[in-house]
């Protein structure tokens, strides 16, 4: 299975920048850190999977909690909460390290699958994210 995983608090300005370009066009504010679900590369009927994405880590909580991107998707996982966190999955395909307040990580995917990640501090935190070819 192949993976890569980036680390850099210098990818904090392109994901403030992507998530500004997300909310263009949507209702939503792009201030709130919410996103439609048409953004979010959520599963749905006639939505394409993006090839990039960002999951905020937000309120012990990973959001979106399932999304779909397509393989060879990057992957960035954004801490925005006032304790560190993982971004772990489970059977090892990805694991962020430890993210501090403000810090982010990258991962991308080539192998198709459904993956369940949680956080090594807070097995509460859970959630899916699907690659499709």
């Amino acid at each position: 299975m192949s993976h890569t995983v980036l680390s850099s608090r210098a990818l904090a300005p392109a994901i403030a920048a992507a998530a500004v370009l997300a909310g263009c066009g949507s209702s939503s504010p792009a201030s709130t850190g919410s996103s439609s679900p048409a953004s979010t590369g959520s599963s749905s009927p006639g939505v394409a999977a993006p090839s990039k994405l960002s999951i905020a880590i937000s309120g012990y909580t990973f959001a979106p909690a399932t999304v779909t991107v397509k393989s060879g998707a990057r992957v960035t996982f954004a801490n925005r909460d006032s304790t560190a966190h993982t971004a772990t999955a489970q059977g090892q395909a990805f694991d962020t390290g430890t993210l501090k307040q403000g810090h982010s990580a990258s991962v991308v995917l080539s192998q198709p699958g459904t993956y369940t990640y949680y956080c090594d501090f807070h097995a509460f935190m859970r959630a899916t994210l699907i690659v499709v070819r």
